[in-house]
């Protein structure tokens, strides 16, 4: 029995066909694996090369924004350093003219005569009032009395003396006064400008 076939001709025919069919199926199978790896391979390749372009413009983008940031805060301290100048010199320029209306308040204040002062002087106009018109009184009644023509209007001219020199001394105050109020109008005048 050793010369006998294992397989029959039959079999033989079927497995090479079998053989054949796989052989053909398997290297159908080899070239679809070949064609997606090709595929996958493009595909690869595309997104890398996508990557690498979407990351040099995020990379470009991100160094013109830091430049631009840079720029914009390199000009907002120039500028706020200019604003700084501009405000010292706005305080000096107040500074000095605040000092001059100081100064002429003071000048003003110094011409001024003190409220208990002025009180006293028109204290003393009232009394000298009060004596011109008792002085006038003892006039009339010395005139009544019997004295001279010549008396009387020594007498009379004496007060009237007292009473210039008092209208002068009234109105020497009141120009006096005057004055301050119009200083004081044109000072705020002017500032008002």
């Amino acid at each position: 029995m050793p010369d006998e076939p294992i397989l029959t001709k039959f079999q033989l025919k079927e497995c090479k066909d079998n053989f054949t069919l796989l052989s053909n199926k398997l290297a159908h199978l080899a070239a679809i694996v070949e064609e997606r790896h090709t595929l996958y391979d493009e595909r690869d390749n595309t997104q890398r090369r996508e990557s690498a372009t979407a990351l040099a413009a995020a990379n470009l983008a991100t160094s013109a924004a830091l430049e631009a940031t840079k720029q914009a805060t390199t000009a907002a301290f120039a500028s706020n350093k200019e604003a700084i100048a501009k405000a010292e010199v706005a305080q000096q320029q107040y500074n000095a003219s605040h000092n001059d209306l100081v100064k002429r308040q003071d000048e003003l204040v110094k011409k001024m005569m003190p409220r208990d002062e002025f009180g006293l002087v028109v204290k003393n106009l009232e009394d000298k009032m009060e004596s011109l018109r008792s002085d006038m009184l003892i006039v009339r009644d010395n005139q009544i009395k019997g004295m001279t023509k010549d008396e009387v209007l020594a007498t009379i001219k004496t007060n009237q003396h007292w009473g210039v020199s008092t209208l002068i001394g009234i109105i020497a105050i009141c120009i006096s006064i005057m004055s301050f109020i119009s200083q004081l109008i044109m000072h705020y005048a002017s500032l008002a400008k």
